[in-house]
C-alpha cells in the first residue's frame, strides 16, 4: 500500500517539476516577450489569465480586467463610507469614472471562457466566485448584480469581451514592476504564465483615486480622505482580491518579481504558492 503511495508521490513531484518554470526559463520568457508600452496603452487592461493570444494582450494585467477594477472601486468606496450599502447612483458614478479613465466604453476590457456558454457574459473564475460568495469579497448580492449589469451593458455598447479557450496551464506567476514594459502571458512555444502588472495597476489606480475624490459626493466633502488614502486602499484591495482567487489557480507555482527599467532587468524568486 505504502509502495503505491510513494510511487504516486514521485510521479506527482516529477510532473510538478516538469510543468513549472525555472529561473532560466523565466529569463528567456522575459527577454523574448516584453513589449515597450506608451502612455495610452497603460490605461487598457486585461486579466492575469495566460490564455490571451498575442493580438489580445494589453498592458495593465490585473485580476479580471475591468470587471475586477470596478469591484475594487466599489469595495474601496464601501470601506471609506464605513461599509454603507452602495446605491445604484454610487455605482453609476464609479462606472463613469472607470470609462473616462480608459478613454471610452470601447476601451473597457472583459473576458469569459469558451466552456461557459450558458452564462457567457459573466463566467470567468473570479466572477464565478464573486457571484457565489460575494460576502467573502465585502459585497452584497445586490451590489454584485450591479457588476454583472455593468459588464453586460458595456459589452452591448462595444466594449471588448475576449473569449478565452482551453484550461489553465500556467508555469509561473510574474509580478511585474516596470513603468515602461509589459510582458506577454505566452511565449512562442505556448508556455504560459500568470501576470500581475503591479506598476501599471498602481498608476491607473492613482488616476482613478483622483477622479473618485473629485466626483464622489461623500469623498468630496470629507477632507480627511485624501487622494493618497484612496489610492492606497485601491491597491490593497486589488492585491487582496488577487490572493483570494488567483492563488487558487496557481497552486504549487513559483512567484517571481520582475523588474524592468533603464538599467536593465532583475528577476527575484519570491515563494511557491501553497
Amino acid at each position: 500500500m505504502y509502495k503505491y503511495f510513494y510511487v504516486y508521490l514521485l510521479y506527482f513531484i516529477m510532473d510538478l517539476e516538469k510543468n513549472i518554470y525555472t529561473k532560466e526559463q523565466v529569463n528567456n520568457h522575459i527577454d523574448n516577450h516584453n513589449i515597450a508600452v506608451d502612455w495610452y496603452k497603460k490605461m487598457i487592461s486585461q486579466c492575469i489569465d495566460w490564455r490571451y493570444l498575442p493580438e489580445d494582450n494589453e498592458a495593465v494585467s490585473i485580476p479580471w480586467a475591468d470587471t475586477g477594477e470596478l469591484q475594487v472601486m466599489m469595495v474601496t468606496l464601501k470601506q471609506l463610507l464605513k461599509d454603507r450599502e452602495l446605491s445604484i447612483e454610487d455605482v453609476e458614478i464609479l462606472e463613469k469614472i472607470l470609462i473616462d479613465v480608459v478613454g471610452g466604453v470601447d476601451n473597457l476590457r472583459f473576458h469569459t471562457d469558451d466552456h461557459n456558454h450558458h452564462n457567457w457574459w459573466i463566467w470567468c473564475w473570479h466572477l464565478r466566485l464573486w457571484n457565489e460568495f460575494p460576502h467573502e469579497y465585502n459585497l452584497l448580492k445586490s451590489e454584485m448584480e450591479m457588476v454583472n449589469s455593468f459588464m453586460k451593458k458595456s459589452i452591448s455598447q462595444w466594449a471588448k469581451n475576449v473569449i478565452l479557450t482551453w484550461h489553465h496551464g500556467e508555469k509561473a506567476v510574474f509580478i511585474v514592476d516596470s513603468a515602461s514594459h509589459a510582458i506577454c502571458s505566452q511565449d512562442k512555444d505556448g508556455n504560459q504564465v500568470f501576470i500581475y502588472h503591479k506598476t501599471f495597476a498602481e498608476q491607473r489606480n492613482w488616476i482613478i483615486a483622483n477622479e473618485m475624490k473629485q466626483k464622489v459626493p461623500e469623498l468630496i466633502s470629507n477632507n480627511e480622505i485624501t487622494e493618497n488614502i484612496i489610492t492606497d486602499r485601491l491597491n490593497a484591495i486589488m492585491e487582496n482580491h488577487l490572493s483570494k482567487t488567483s492563488w487558487k489557480l496557481a497552486k504549487w507555482l513559483p512567484i517571481y518579481k520582475v523588474i524592468i527599467n533603464n538599467e536593465g532587468k532583475d528577476i527575484q524568486y519570491l515563494w511557491l504558492v501553497e
